[in-house]
Formats: C-alpha cells, sequence, structure tokens
C-alpha cells in the first residue's frame, strides 16, 4: 500500500465516523474528525461543509457561514453549500448575500 492509498483510507474513515457522530449529536467528536481532516488537507471541501453542518446545528451561524463560504470558494459547484449558504444568511439578515446565493443555485440546475 502505497502513502496516497493510506492517506486516502484514513480521510474515508475519519468521514465515516465523523458523520456517525454528527447524527448521533456529538458534535465536538465530529468537529474533531473534521479537523484532523482538514490538518492534512486543508483543501478538502466536503469537510468544510461538514463543519458548517455542525455549527448549523448548533445555531453558531457565523462560523457555519464561514465554512460554507470556504467549501464553496473550493467547490463552486457543489448546490448544497449554495443551498445553506442562502439559507445561513437569511439567518444572519444578510438578505442581499442570500439573494446572490439562492440565484447562483438556481442558476445551477439543469433545465
Amino acid at each position: 500500500m502505497n502513502l496516497k492509498s493510506n492517506l486516502d483510507e484514513l480521510i474515508s474513515n475519519l468521514i465515516r465516523s465523523g458523520i456517525e457522530f454528527l447524527h448521533d449529536e456529538y458534535y465536538q467528536e465530529a468537529l474533531d474528525q473534521f479537523q484532523k481532516i482538514l490538518k492534512s488537507n486543508p483543501t478538502y471541501d466536503k469537510a468544510w461543509s461538514l463543519l458548517g453542518l455542525i455549527h448549523f446545528k448548533k445555531k453558531e451561524y457565523d462560523k457555519a457561514c464561514n465554512n460554507y463560504l470556504k467549501a464553496y470558494n473550493l467547490n463552486e459547484s457543489d448546490s448544497m453549500n449554495l443551498f445553506f449558504l442562502g439559507h445561513l444568511f437569511i439567518k444572519l439578515d444578510k438578505i442581499e448575500n442570500a439573494i446572490k446565493y439562492l440565484q447562483k443555485l438556481v442558476h445551477s440546475i439543469p433545465i
């Protein structure tokens, strides 16, 4: 087994356990798993999205928004990031920003 496949397996295991913790509402444990991923791969957009989801569930909307913005900047084609950014900006009473991301979401949907 080479180093890349070992790293891929480690990341896969961390994501799996982080999602299980998130599902069971063990938010700190889930945060720890996703932060470990980001230490080895800070450009892994899914980990930023999952951190955003944790903060969203904890009603920490500023932190959630920052995490989703990082995820969006790494992967502009992920429609879930656009959805959550729109929703979060509404929660934060930043309606112009919400409209911006929700319009991008609508335009990203194939007709």
